[in-house]
């Protein structure tokens, strides 16, 4: 999904404030953050967060992960693909909702909500005998600038809420975690 030139560039770009998350909402929560303004003040900001559990039945969703998961490449030591043709994996996606006044063009007067991806985890559903299931963490990613900021810990119990109230699952394991995912997983 590369775009080698501008008018291309241009019209992906236009789509841009019509994007909405890809599956079903599971949770939305605020968090306040305080932010430095120009005159040196401080200001407190509520950012609006939601979390959507998708799967990868879906075309659009495909091609959206396959931009997604480039991220892994970046941030996390021998991070690889995975196989989204399985339909066993799950994918809970964390964004932020953000909500701004006018659009680009300097028109007033219109709301236009928009989605920062901010990160996502991969699950996968191992079978357990006779009729259960084992998820197991794959992949982990909350991008840099979202990162020591709880986030991590919000989409992990947004994570294990979801496969409490399935009656399938035994238990909730984690692939070969980090020392950071321990610590966020742990404390």
């Amino acid at each position: 999904n590369f775009i080698s030139n501008i008018d291309g560039f241009a019209a992906t770009l236009e789509k841009e404030p019509n994007f909405t998350p890809f599956g079903d909402l599971l949770t939305v929560f605020t968090m306040d953050d305080k932010q430095q303004l120009k005159d040196g003040g401080d200001a407190n900001v509520k950012r609006v967060f939601e979390i959507y559990k998708s799967e990868s039945n879906d075309k659009a969703f495909q091609n959206y992960h396959e931009n997604m998961q480039t991220f892994l490449l970046w941030f996390i030591d021998a991070a690889s693909y995975i196989d989204i043709e399985d339909d066993r994996w799950d994918f809970f996606l964390l964004y932020e909702k953000v909500v701004s006044n006018g659009i680009p063009n300097g028109q007033s007067g219109t709301s236009v909500i928009g989605y920062h991806f901010v990160g996502y985890m991969t699950v996968y559903r191992y079978y357990a005998y006779p009729e259960n299931t084992r998820p197991r963490i794959s992949q982990v990613l909350v991008l840099p600038p979202f990162q020591k900021k709880g986030l991590g810990v919000r989409l992990l119990e947004a994570v294990y809420s979801y496969y409490k109230t399935k009656k399938s699952v035994i238990d909730v394991t984690v692939e070969d975690p980090s020392d950071n995912f321990t610590r966020l997983r742990d404390f």
